[in-house]
């Protein structure tokens, strides 16, 4: 099961390099009057003179604000929710989270170096790595290649 863990780590620096590479900043949302558009948010107060990263064009009359309430600008501000700035964040803490729930390798188990469970004297012991924790970080990316479906937690399925 070290896969997922390789995996897992594998699919988190991706997601970080590829918002370091889109500039790694807040973005924002502009508007002109008949289009919304993301800029950087360090374009402010002028967001309409600075470089576009993309727009949406809407069949409104500009002098009509009320036009504005039936268009469906859910992808724009899906998309401005998820800028660069705060996919590196998730990032840096998705690859916290799996330092800190290390896999120790005794030679003879696997298990999580952070995780216990109470053993059959009582006692704790340590979880089976990957731990529950690590199977959820990875479970969040399943839609993509390599994910395998035996990696999800134990009572999830995909």
């Amino acid at each position: 099961m070290a896969e997922v863990v390789e995996w897992l780590r594998s699919q988190i620096i991706a997601d970080k390099e590829a918002a370091e590479a889109a500039g790694g900043e807040e973005w924002i949302i502009g508007t002109d009057g008949q289009q919304l558009f993301l800029v950087p948010a360090k374009a402010e107060p002028q967001p309409w003179n600075a470089e576009r990263i993309t727009e949406w064009t809407y069949p409104v009359n500009p002098r009509q604000s009320g036009e504005w309430e039936e268009c469906d600008r859910s992808k724009p501000f899906h998309i401005a929710r998820h800028d660069p700035r705060d996919t590196i964040a998730r990032c840096e803490a998705d690859l916290a989270i799996l330092d800190e729930h290390e896999v120790h390798d005794s030679g003879f188990s696997r298990s999580c170096t952070v995780c216990f469970e109470e053993g059959k004297d009582g006692d704790d012991v340590p979880v089976e790595a990957p731990c529950r924790t690590v199977r959820l970080l990875a479970y969040g990316r399943r839609y993509r290649p390599g994910w395998n479906p035996d990696w999800a937690p134990e009572g999830i399925t995909s």
